[in-house]
Formats: C-alpha cells, structure tokens, sequence
C-alpha cells in the first residue's frame, strides 16, 4: 500500500532521531499538472473569444450592408462605403469588401461584446498565478523562494484587480486587498519553507480563484453556447431530413454520428473544464492543510489530473 512522503520520513526519523523535524511534501507533481490545466484552459478561452469576435464582425458588416442608416457619418473612412451605397441603389454595382474594412464603425452587432469584456485578463492571470505556485514547489535555494514569493504577490495582486474589474463591470461587491507572503529570512529547511508557502498562499488565494472560475465558467458558457445551439440545429435538421422509406440501418448511422457529434460538442465544453479547475484547486487546498491524509492527497493528484485531461479536450475541441 501506498504511504506519504512524510510516513516515510518519519520512519526514517525513527531510525536517526538526530535527523530533526519531518520535510514536508510540497506537492510539485499536483500543482505542475494543475498549471497545465490553467494553461491549456487559457488558450482556449483565447480561441474561443476569438472565433466569437470573427462572428461578431460578420454580422456588423451585414448590417452595415443591409442598414445604410447604421452609419456614423463622422466615422474614419466612411466616405468610400456611403458613396457605394449609393452607387448600389442607383447603378446596381455591389458593395466592396475594401469598402467596408475602412469604415471603422461600430454599427449594431457591435465587436464589443460585454460578454467576453476583461474575461482575457482573468485567465491570464490565474495563469500567472498558477505558474507562482509552481514555482514556489520549484525553489532549490533561498534565492529562488525570495524570487517565487515576489512572483506569488504580483500575480494574486494582478488576478484580485482583473477580477474586481470584472465584478464592478457586473456591479458587484469587489474582494477585499489580501496580505500576500511576507518574506523573512531563516534558518528553517527550505522544503518547509516552501510547504508554509504554499499552505499560506494557496488558503489566501482560493477563494479569489473559486470567484474567478466562476465568471470564467459564465463567459466560455456564453462563448460556447453558439457551438452547442449549431451543432443541435445540424442535428434536427438532419434527422427530420432522412428519408424514412430507405435503408434503416443506414439512416439510423447517419442520425447517430449527428448525435455524437452534438454530445461531444457539449461534453468538451470549456466549462466543464473550468468546473474540473475549481474542484482541483480546492482539493489542493484540502490536502495542504491536512498533509498527513494519504486519501486528500491522492484526491489531490487524481482531481489536477481530471481537470487538465478536461482542459487538453477541450483546447483541442477549440483550437
């Protein structure tokens, strides 16, 4: 049977007492695979804010091709699209791409979507964050602890102000300021450091990474949907479009690699992953806080390793 790290030591401390205190586990397996998970998950939030902006600006330049009246007569580099406007009603000659790049408006359908509105900036940086944590788990000397204390504070600061923007845009109650982790020098052994780091930090931070993958589940939710709703209009219109006079085997295959295609669809959505993060988070936190639990341990580990299998398909479901 599997023990702890620290089982062992102990055993080891039993055999030469001299040895001192326990070393801690600092948990560099599980907080390496949770930010790979953050980073995958960032990326594909990144694709996807991407492909709705895409379809954004095509329905802005249909507007602008159906509704004359949408635009600003002040806008830079109008000119051309309002003279071929009129060129298209009087002499029948069609509107140019050209036309309607330089025209820089924001007509209805507009690019900026309060959607998708500092939602970038959340997940870099809870990437930001998660990558301090690994290298808290990565320090081999005091130099190094010095430096991914520094890295911890500068990007729970920055993901503490991504998010209070994002809840004063939402018109919600902001976070309070947190302390950080104050840096001292001493004689205690690094690995223990390094654990009252990650213990201190982890515990401060959770409740501001539960808040973020909140809003981050809500924005790939909205961002998502569109994919969701496609692929379950490519359904129906396909089934109610099979001919049921025909082979039924046939038909019924065909039927059923739409379905597929619509369950997958949902079952690598974005927010699926971000739920597997929050879990993962907390279960890290659970763990730090009780070492000596080989079960929350080993939960630990099995609940980075979920949410960052959720996040590689969903990346690259997205991509």
């Amino acid at each position: 049977m599997k023990s702890h790290p620290c089982f062992r030591t102990k055993m080891l401390i039993l055999i030469i007492p001299f040895l001192g205190a326990c070393s801690p586990y600092v948990y560099k397996k599980e907080i390496k695979t949770f930010e790979e998970g953050v980073e995958a998950t960032s990326q594909t939030i990144i694709d996807l804010k991407k492909q709705r902006v895409s379809y954004l600006k095509k329905n802005r330049d249909e507007g602008l091709k159906q509704n004359r009246s949408t635009i600003d007569i002040n806008a830079t580099g109008c000119d051309n699209l309002r003279k071929e406007y009129t060129d298209s009603i009087t002499k029948g000659m069609p509107i140019s791409k050209d036309a309607l790049a330089k025209c820089h408006t924001t007509p209805q359908g507009a690019i900026t979507d309060p959607g998708i509105s500092n939602i970038l900036a959340l997940s870099e940086a809870l990437k930001r964050y998660a990558s301090a944590l690994t290298s808290i788990t990565k320090a081999e000397d005091e130099n190094d602890l010095k430096n991914a204390f520094s890295e911890f504070n500068t990007s729970t600061k920055e993901m503490l102000e991504a998010l209070n923007n994002k809840l004063e845009e939402k018109g919600e109650k902001k976070y309070d300021a947190v302390s950080g982790l104050v840096w001292t020098a001493g004689t205690i052994i690094l690995n223990q450091r390094r654990f009252n780091a990650l213990k201190d930090g982890v515990n401060e931070a959770d409740p501001i990474v539960e808040k973020v993958a909140l809003l981050l589940q809500e924005a790939a939710f909205y961002l998502h949907e569109k994919n969701i709703s496609n692929e379950y209009l490519e359904m129906v219109k396909f089934a109610n479009s099979v001919d049921t006079s025909g082979d039924y085997l046939s038909n019924w295959k065909q039927v059923d690699q739409k379905v597929v295609a619509y369950v997958d669809t949902i079952k690598n959505s974005p927010v699926n992953a971000i739920m597997a993060l929050s879990k993962a988070h907390a279960s890290l936190k659970e763990s730090i806080n009780d070492p000596s639990n080989q079960k929350q341990l080993d939960a630990a580990f099995k609940n980075a390793k979920a949410f960052k299998d959720s996040a590689d398909a969903a990346k690259e479901a997205f991509k």
